[in-house]
């Protein structure tokens, strides 16, 4: 869309947005690369708040006695109170680097936190949307104020409605809430009538606080000691018997109706190791996702009855705890349309071949067969509010008005509130029954190329709605008039639903959450875990790694190869490897003369990054330097669109090449190798092609 298309303030947000782009894709990439777990987002809360003030906000830090909370309000005179917000957890469990192959990230446990959604991507997003309207409010005098919340632990829907009890939310005039999507009937729109059901969560803590009262006579003769008497059963019993028992009675907590879920958490069983004592302490956390309050209150009246006999059963004490209690969603229809009015005269994310190289790959690598479209039908298509609610309504009961979960709901009730919806990339199954694995959107979420379009559309319609607000007092007045309807009155009103939490509440923060922590081996994930063998690269590197040696080293053709050089592929059986101060290490090609010395090297890399360095280093120095220019015989081949990225990490770490050569795979699996910049011999720099090559 036009600049000229909009007002001259909405143009200059998206002028703006465009012309830091590139930095803000480098600033989503430091949020990823944290991937922190809910409660323990200390780097990525740091970064938003040291980020946020730097561009002229005042920042609260640790609000409501959060430590990765923070509220950031920044004003240039009268006007609406517009709200918004970066949400920053990752999911333990979920680790995994951006290469299309399953593989945990460098240097972490594969049970370590990765982000999902991604959160990443949903803060960057608003972020930038809410930088792009603040140049915009200075630029063009627009009076206003906008507040930008950090809102830790959504997983678990922590501080949104710890916020709203301590009144954070009082005083807004609207608020903007984004989330990536995937759903295919609702992609890239806005949330109507059927908005997100209510969380709540606690946790129960198991004590046995008097074992030795368990029975008071020995039951081994005259020797009192703890090996000849009957132990009291404990924490951990008490953990098993609440896991067993609840699950047990979870078809009579709830009628079989509706979309409810009931998860649970361990996060401490017994504290004993092993040994012959009872176990002192035990908890087990959970949570219920489910369509009305009613239900939520419903099923933790058997839990709670459920956890007081435990107790008694197993000698222990019992304390029950709050973590979090949200409300249902309230819509507000202005404010969806006027959001998705800007959406459609922005049009949905599209998506680069770099992008669809990526996810090909990924496609490849779970043996499937690439697709000339891998991303899921209407992925870049727009979805309109109320065809949206009608493929809601096809799949749930009339009576069902709220689905799923997210503590954005908070927000609803103090203000007009918009759930903004973006398609983030999702690949297209190849039959209707096939499920990917989640590990290949996580991989995703960190390849700009694939994820910097819907992070950055979220921005632009974002920027766009909120200087709607700001500027057009209509709507903002629909809005509004829409809130005090719902409401009966507005806050406080006839209708209106109070924070369910009690004001003042204590954030569940002092649990033990899974986090990453510090030791004398180093930093490390809160659960150690064995290193798994390392899996082989994908098979779209394999591939490409054999069409490279095949027609490059040497070329069809060729007078001046020499007659004793040998041509060795590490890939996907390993040959020949190099010495590094790391120790052996392995090249995907490795060109030997005849008394075994190498002499030049070949590297595929899917990706390019830092992590990349020792390995690019170690390749060029086992190279020899026979060539006309004295550079060594080293090349470094990455997909095309990252050429001049990877010319950049040699350079800037003196790493000595040859050649840096893009490649691209078309769906019947020719690969192309185009070169980008040669160093080395002149006779290099010449494209390559060769059809028909498959990954067997």
């Amino acid at each position: 869309m036009a600049v000229l298309d909009w007002t001259l303030a909405q143009g200059g947000a998206l002028q703006w947005l465009a012309e830091n782009r590139r930095a803000l894709s480098a600033d989503h990439q430091i949020i990823w690369s944290f991937h922190e777990p809910s409660w323990r987002e200390y780097r990525s809360s740091r970064w938003y708040m040291d980020r946020i003030e730097s561009e002229g906000f005042e920042v609260e830090r640790g609000t409501a006695g959060m430590p990765t909370a923070f509220r950031a309000r920044w004003s240039s005179g009268r006007g609406p109170v517009i709200a918004g917000y970066a949400e920053y957890d990752a999911v333990p469990g979920q680790s995994q680097a951006p290469v299309p192959y399953r593989k945990p990230r460098d240097g972490v446990s594969r049970h370590a936190a990765g982000h999902t959604d991604p959160h990443s991507g949903l803060g960057i997003g608003s972020f930038a949307g809410f930088l792009a309207a603040k140049h915009a409010m200075e630029k063009h005098s627009i009076g206003g104020t906008l507040v930008f919340f950090g809102e830790p632990a959504e997983k678990i829907c922590g501080s949104k409605p710890v916020h709203a009890a301590h009144g954070y939310y009082d005083g807004l005039d609207a608020a903007i809430s984004f989330h990536p999507h995937s759903f295919p009937a609702l992609t890239n729109g806005c949330f109507w009538d059927t908005t997100s059901a209510p969380y709540w969560s606690r946790i129960y803590t198991f004590e046995c606080r008097n074992p030795e009262s368990w029975q008071s006579e020995t039951a081994g003769g005259n020797v009192a000691h703890a090996h000849a008497t009957a132990r009291a059963p404990g924490a951990i019993d008490a953990v098993c018997l609440m896991y067993t028992n609840c699950k047990m009675m979870k078809e009579s907590m709830l009628p079989h109706t509706g979309s409810w879920t009931l998860n649970e958490f361990i996060p401490i069983a017994g504290q004993a190791s092993a040994d012959n004592i009872a176990p002192g302490v035990g908890q087990i956390q959970y949570a219920i996702r489910a369509p009305t309050l009613a239900m939520c209150e419903a099923a933790f009246a058997v839990l709670d009855r459920n956890a007081d006999h435990v107790a008694a059963m197993t000698h222990c004490t019992v304390e029950k705890a709050w973590i979090t209690k949200t409300r249902a969603g309230l819509p507000n229809h202005a404010m969806a349309e006027l959001a998705f009015r800007n959406f459609e005269r922005l049009g949905a994310p599209r998506w680069s071949q770099e992008a669809k190289f990526f996810a090909r790959g990924l496609q490849m690598s779970l043996g499937l067969e690439p697709m000339a479209e891998p991303f899921l039908d209407g992925l870049m298509n727009l979805t309109p509010p109320q065809q949206a609610e009608a493929a809601f309504r096809a799949q749930l009961p009339p009576w069902q008005l709220n689905y799923a979960a997210d503590d954005y709901v908070e927000y609803t009730w103090h203000a007009p509130t918009v759930r903004l919806y973006v398609g983030r990339p999702t690949l297209q199954p190849p039959r209707p029954s096939y499920r990917y694995p989640e590990w290949v959107r996580h991989a995703m979420g960190g390849v700009p190329a694939c994820i910097d379009p819907m992070w950055s559309k979220a921005s632009e319609v974002i920027a766009t709605t909120i200087l709607d607000l700001m500027t057009d007092a209509n709507a903002l007045a629909r809005a509004q008039a829409e809130f005090r309807e719902r409401t009966g009155g507005g806050v406080g009103g006839s209708k209106w639903l109070a924070p369910l939490l009690p004001r003042g509440f204590a954030a569940p923060i002092g649990y033990r959450w899974p986090e990453y922590v510090e030791t004398p081996r180093g930093s490390e994930w809160t659960i150690p875990a064995a290193p798994l063998p390392e899996e082989g690269p994908s098979s779209l590197h394999d591939l490409v790694a054999n069409t490279i040696a095949r027609t490059r080293f040497p070329f069809a053709g060729q007078t001046t190869w020499p007659a004793d050089y040998v041509t060795l592929i590490n890939v996907p059986e390993r040959k020949r490897a190099i010495e590094t101060p790391d120790g052996p290490y392995y090249p995907d090609i490795v060109i030997v003369d005849g008394t075994g010395r190498v002499r030049e090297v070949g590297e595929v890399e899917m990706t390019v990054g830092p992590a990349l360095i020792p390995h690019l280093n170690s390749a060029s120095l086992n190279a020899d330097s026979d060539t006309p220019t004295g550079v060594r015989h080293f090349f470094l081949y990455v997909p095309a669109g990252q050429e001049l990225a990877a010319q950049a990490l040699l350079e800037q770490n003196d790493i000595n090449f040859a050649g840096v050569r893009g490649f691209s795979v078309s769906v019947n699996g020719s690969v192309s190798i185009i070169p980008f910049v040669t160093s080395g011999d002149a006779y290099d720099h010449q494209p390559t092609s060769l059809e028909g090559l498959t990954t067997k």
